[in-house]
């Protein structure tokens, strides 16, 4: 559904060119809910900015559908992004209409007849569990209940794609919940492509499919949400299964492993130790599910009083389905 193509964003400045965006590429399925994370500054706004073209890109091409974005003509872009609905971090409700009002604004703008506005509000309403408050104003409502309004909005064209910038930062932890679970609900029903813009890993595990880290305007790491996690050595993996506050523990040899679906019933200590002559404790563990896949996350201390054989142990934690992801030097404390 969309396609991104060698897209640069260099803004010019009088001292000195700032690359935004540096030579992006990145491909989303249709009805994929994909997530771009990134801290402050990384060009996550910018992104989405130049996947609508509010801003266009320097170099490269935006492809949504079968519709390259940057090769249209003005009245084309109008109507293409007609088909790509956006959500805020906030609603940017208009004060002086109701929650019916605000929801078919875009199908006013096109002059869509009156008629016609207030059944896709109504409808829209339900949707998003308004029910009962279609003649409510903005400032009678609650931060989840703008940002369901603002969602509604964004559907009221009937688009294709859900772009979501920081849709839940300024909300509570059970309010972000709510949205999260809304958005993935209105993503099946509608089959709608989402991109989420976001900095909280937590809105990645529970609401997308697949996910790609962006930092100083490059595309760092990219895939499937399974497939990421279960990565050696993947940033993207040590902030999808992070393990708890341990203390630490000196060993000859720690090594921190991954596993995935039905290696995580495995006592994987236990058989290091049984096919090893070794002692392991288990230092930090987290047991997570994303999506549909179980993961196991060990940091095991390992000491003998015999040289360590790290074959040996390596062949038993892929014996066992488990992935390797660091291994500390001899006498180094974590």
């Amino acid at each position: 559904m969309i396609s991104v193509r060698e897209l640069t964003k260099v803004y010019r400045q009088p001292a000195r060119d700032v690359v935004a965006l540096d030579n992006i590429n990145l491909d989303i399925d249709d009805g994929e809910i994909h997530g771009i994370i990134g801290r402050s500054g990384a060009g996550k706004s910018t992104l989405v900015r130049c996947l609508t073209l509010l801003d266009r890109p320097t170099e490269g091409k935006v492809i949504v559908g079968d519709q390259d974005l940057t090769g249209v003509t003005d009245t084309e872009l109008r109507n293409a992004r007609r088909r790509i609905g956006m959500v805020f971090q906030h609603a940017n409700l208009l004060s002086s209409r109701t929650v019916a009002d605000n929801i078919a604004m875009p199908l006013e703008i096109v002059k869509t007849h009156k008629a016609e506005r207030r059944a896709r509000a109504k409808e829209l309403i339900d949707l998003v569990g308004l029910s009962g408050l279609e003649d409510t104003y903005p400032a009678q409502l609650s931060g989840g209940q703008r940002q369901r309004v603002g969602i509604a909005r964004a559907l009221a064209a009937d688009p294709d794609v859900l772009l979501c910038d920081e849709p839940t930062s300024a909300l509570d932890p059970a309010t972000t919940n709510e949205i999260l679970t809304l958005i993935r609900s209105v993503s099946s029903r509608l089959n709608l492509t989402v991109v989420v813009i976001t900095h909280e890993m937590s809105v990645v595990k529970t609401l997308c499919d697949s996910v790609s880290l962006l930092d100083d305007g490059k595309i760092l790491e990219s895939g499937k949400l399974a497939e990421v996690a279960g990565k050696v050595n993947s940033r993207l993996s040590r902030a999808l299964l992070p393990l708890p506050t341990h203390e630490l523990a000196a060993a000859d040899l720690v090594l921190e492993v991954v596993g995935k679906q039905d290696a995580v019933n495995v006592p994987i200590a236990s058989h290091i130790a049984e096919e090893n002559p070794v002692t392991v404790h288990i230092t930090a563990a987290n047991v997570e599910t994303l999506g549909d896949t179980r993961f196991a996350h060990y940091l095991l201390a390992i000491s003998s009083a015999e040289q360590i054989n790290i074959t040996g142990i390596e062949a038993t934690l892929a014996r066992h389905g488990y992935s390797e992801r660091a291994r500390a030097k001899e006498g180094v404390q974590v």
